[in-house]
């Protein structure tokens, strides 16, 4: 497997000839096929955030996997920020951790993309 940062670089000459929201589909799906979303990684943080450090695990929280598809955004030089958002807890791993915290509500990271003069919420994570 290639390096990661190389493999951002790649993935990014890859999509030269698409439009912006061809890339960003292109991004989305790279990130959605490639990164695995890992339920104990949010409820156990990982120690970093770094997009390398992410796509070598090949998993990662709703942070981690957010990093990722912003590197890829950003290779593409396509405008891109975090947000953090509060959502409810659907699982049940969520759900008895909200239980046992008193709460209803978790941060949930997102990325927000600047395509036709608008800001897209996007949620890069295969399955929630």
């Amino acid at each position: 497997m290639d390096e990661p940062i190389d493999l951002i670089k790649k993935i990014a000459l890859d999509n030269k000839k698409l439009s912006c929201s061809e890339t960003v589909r292109s991004c989305y799906r790279w990130v959605q096929r490639n990164i695995k979303y890992d339920v104990l990684d949010s409820l156990n943080p990982v120690d970093s955030y770094y997009p390398e450090d992410t796509i070598q695990r090949g998993s990662g929280n709703c942070i981690a996997i957010a990093e990722v598809f912003m590197a890829l955004l950003r290779a593409n030089n396509i405008e891109c920020r975090f947000r953090l958002i509060q959502v409810k807890p659907l699982r049940t791993s969520f759900l008895v951790k909200a239980i046992l915290l008193g709460k209803t509500d978790f941060p949930h990271g997102i990325v927000e993309v600047f395509i036709d003069d608008k800001w897209i919420q996007l949620v890069p994570i295969a399955a929630l």
